[in-house]
C-alpha cells in the first residue's frame, strides 16, 4: 500500500497559516489607519475617480495662522509652513468680486491689518488700513483724536471693554460737607430738614470729562490672573487735558460703555440738573423777620404769576 504524501500536506498547511496571518495584519493596519486618520481621509486616498469640480470658482488665499491686528503684511505670511504653499479656498467668482477677496497677496505688501484675522479666514480690501499707514496702535487714532494709555486700575469698568468699543469717562468728586451745616437763624420743617440732610450726605461733583472715546488696544490681564495693565484708547484732543487733571486730583473715574449696535451712539452726554432739593422763603411777622427752609416745590405746583385775579389789582388800604 502506498504511503500518503505528508510533505505536500504539510506545505499546504503552512501556506494556509501564512495567508491567515497576512490577512490579520492587513485588517489590523486598516483598522489602525481608520482610527488615526478617519474615514474621510482614507476614502479620499482611494477615491481616485472622484474629483472636485471648480467650475465658476476661483482660488482665494486663507490666513494659515492668526494674524494680529496692526501687522504690516508680508506675502510670505500666507504660506503654510507645513506644506510650503498658500492655503486657498475655492469661492464663487462673483462673490469674490463683490467682497474684494484677496487672490494674490503680493499687491498687499506693506499694508496694515485693521483687526485680528483668525486662521482659515479669507482676506479682503476692507481688512486693511489705507496704504502708508503706520503698523502701530496709532493707525486706529482718527483725525482730531489723541491716543493715550489709561491705567485700567484707576478707571472703574475699563478692563471689561474690547477693541473698538465706545465709552465715556465720568469724574466724581466727593464734596460732602462736615458737620450739620445748619444755621441757628434758619427755621426748618421736619421734612425740609430731612431733605437737606439727605442732599448733604449724597452731595458730589460729577463731570463728564471724556465722551465717545474708542478702545484701540484693550487692557490685558496678567498670566497669573492679576490686575489689568494699560489700555490704549483714542479720545478727542480737547479732552486729553481734562483726563490728566482728573488723575492729578485723584478723583474717582467711572467708565460708561456706549452701545455696540450698528451705527453706534454719537449723541453728547447731557449732565443732570443739580437743582437743590429745598427752597427757602423769607417770613415777615410784624417787626420780626426770618428765613425758613421748606421742601422744594415742583414746577407744576408753583402758582402762575401771570394769572391775576380781580383782588390782585385792588387798591391797598391806606
Amino acid at each position: 500500500m502506498a504511503k500518503p504524501n505528508q510533505r505536500n500536506r504539510t506545505r499546504k498547511s503552512g501556506l494556509f497559516i501564512v495567508g491567515i496571518g497576512a490577512l490579520v495584519l492587513v485588517a489590523g493596519a486598516a483598522a489602525t489607519l481608520l482610527f488615526v486618520f478617519g474615514w474621510t481621509k482614507i476614502s479620499g486616498v482611494f477615491a481616485h475617480d472622484k474629483t472636485e469640480s471648480h467650475k465658476g470658482k476661483v482660488a482665494v488665499v486663507l490666513a494659515p495662522v492668526t494674524i494680529p491686528a496692526f501687522t504690516k503684511i508680508d506675502p510670505a505670511i500666507f504660506i503654510d509652513r507645513k506644506t510650503g504653499t498658500f492655503d486657498v479656498a475655492w469661492v464663487d467668482e462673483k462673490l469674490v468680486q463683490e467682497k474684494g477677496l484677496v487672490r494674490d497677496p503680493g499687491p498687499f505688501r506693506g499694508r496694515v491689518l485693521r483687526d485680528d484675522k483668525a486662521a482659515g479666514l479669507t482676506v479682503s480690501e476692507a481688512d486693511f488700513y489705507p496704504r502708508g499707514t503706520n503698523d502701530s496702535f496709532t493707525a486706529a487714532v482718527e483725525p482730531g483724536y489723541r491716543g493715550i494709555t489709561l491705567d485700567a486700575t484707576k478707571v472703574v469698568g475699563l478692563d471689561t471693554l474690547k477693541r473698538n468699543d465706545r465709552f465715556d469717562l465720568i469724574a466724581i468728586i466727593d464734596v460732602k460737607a462736615t458737620g450739620s451745616g445748619k444755621d441757628s437763624g434758619i427755621v426748618m420743617t421736619p421734612e425740609a430738614a430731612a431733605a437737606e440732610e439727605s442732599a448733604r450726605q449724597w452731595k458730589t461733583d460729577r463731570r463728564v470729562i471724556v465722551q465717545n472715546a474708542k478702545i484701540i488696544n484693550p487692557a490685558q490681564k496678567g498670566h497669573s490672573g492679576g490686575q489689568a495693565n494699560g489700555c490704549f484708547v483714542a479720545i478727542r484732543q480737547e479732552e486729553a487735558d481734562a483726563y490728566d487733571d482728573a488723575i492729578a486730583k485723584g478723583v474717582k473715574i467711572i467708565c460708561q460703555a456706549r452701545t455696540g449696535l450698528p451705527g453706534g451712539d454719537i449723541r453728547p452726554v447731557v449732565e443732570a440738573d443739580g437743582a437743590p432739593a429745598t427752597d427757602s422763603i423769607n417770613v415777615i411777622s410784624g417787626s420780626k423777620a426770618w428765613r425758613s427752609v421748606v421742601p422744594a416745590s415742583k414746577t407744576e405746583d408753583k402758582p402762575d404769576t401771570d394769572d391775576k385775579s380781580d383782588t390782585d389789582t385792588a387798591e391797598p388800604k391806606k
